[in-house]
């Protein structure tokens, strides 16, 4: 068996590759028959300098969260790669602070605002309103109805908030909620125009914008990694950053929060999409 090296194994931070392969490893490969180092040859000898990064790094840093997810991994207490990814994903993150945090802040007090307004229909399981928004993304372009909207809304209130029944007024909050973004998923805007007049890379900037505007609305956040961002809009990571300042510089997207692109930390930007 000869694979080619996983994506994630791209990752800048060696340490994260180590908790990936550690990961793999044991939720994985334990259920199949070869091995991962002989279904990945070009990391078989790799994971010994990720592994001597991770220690030296703990040593350092003794309370690090990647520290906490090995021993979670290690000891059984997370059961899936999913799980393990969603963790992983916590860890390049970047901490909030200057326009970030006063972005996080304004946030806080619209949903202060939403929950005001709506009263006894509001809804505060976040898991639950991040799926709806996720569904409405799926949903967006494919014509979907009123009752298309009401089924998927009432299958994820049966998975995430199963403990806890929801009044039909909330339901009716959610399903609004979904119906709003999928319409601002669909509507156009005039920025092509600006983007198709570029000397350069127009076809990429303009692929990537609309990949934006497919999964993105207006004034959503967006924290993806270098080779995230690479993946999503199809790209080698050498076209992400320019053309990301040129959708900055179009009045498309704002730098929020500026990462550490390359670095061993490989903490993710954070852009929000402006028009």
């Amino acid at each position: 068996m000869n694979n080619p090296v996983p994506k994630y194994f791209e990752h800048p931070d060696t340490s994260i590759r180590f908790i990936e392969f550690k990961a793999l490893e044991r939720l994985h490969f334990k259920f199949v028959t070869t091995s991962i180092y002989d279904a990945y040859p070009a990391v078989s000898q790799g994971w010994v300098g990720w592994h001597d990064n991770f220690h030296d790094e703990i040593k350092r840093k003794p309370n690090s969260p990647k520290k906490k997810l090995f021993l979670q991994i290690v000891n059984g207490e997370l059961s899936s790669l999913e799980d393990t990814y969603l963790e992983l994903k916590k860890l390049s993150k970047p901490t909030e602070r200057g326009n970030s945090l006063k972005d996080v802040k304004k946030k806080v007090a619209q949903k202060v605002f939403a929950s005001e307004m709506h009263g006894d229909a509001f809804v505060s399981n976040d898991a639950l309103i991040s799926a709806v928004k996720s569904a409405a993304t799926a949903m967006a372009f494919k014509g979907a109805q009123l009752e298309d909207v009401v089924a998927k809304t009432t299958e994820l209130v049966g998975v995430h908030s199963a403990d806890e029944k929801l009044s039909d007024e909330q339901i009716n909050t959610l399903v609004g909620l979904c119906q709003r973004r999928i319409t601002k998923l669909e509507a156009l805007d005039t920025l092509e125009a600006a983007i198709i007049d570029q000397e350069n890379d127009t076809k990429a900037l303009l692929f990537l914008w609309v990949k934006i505007r497919r999964h993105y609305t207006v004034d959503e956040t967006i924290v993806m990694a270098l080779p995230a961002w690479a993946a999503f809009g199809k790209l080698s990571k050498s076209k992400v950053q320019p053309l990301l300042k040129k959708l900055t510089k179009l009045g498309a997207l704002k730098l929020v929060q500026k990462g550490k692109v390359g670095s061993k930390a490989g903490i993710a930007s954070k852009y929000k999409r402006l028009v």
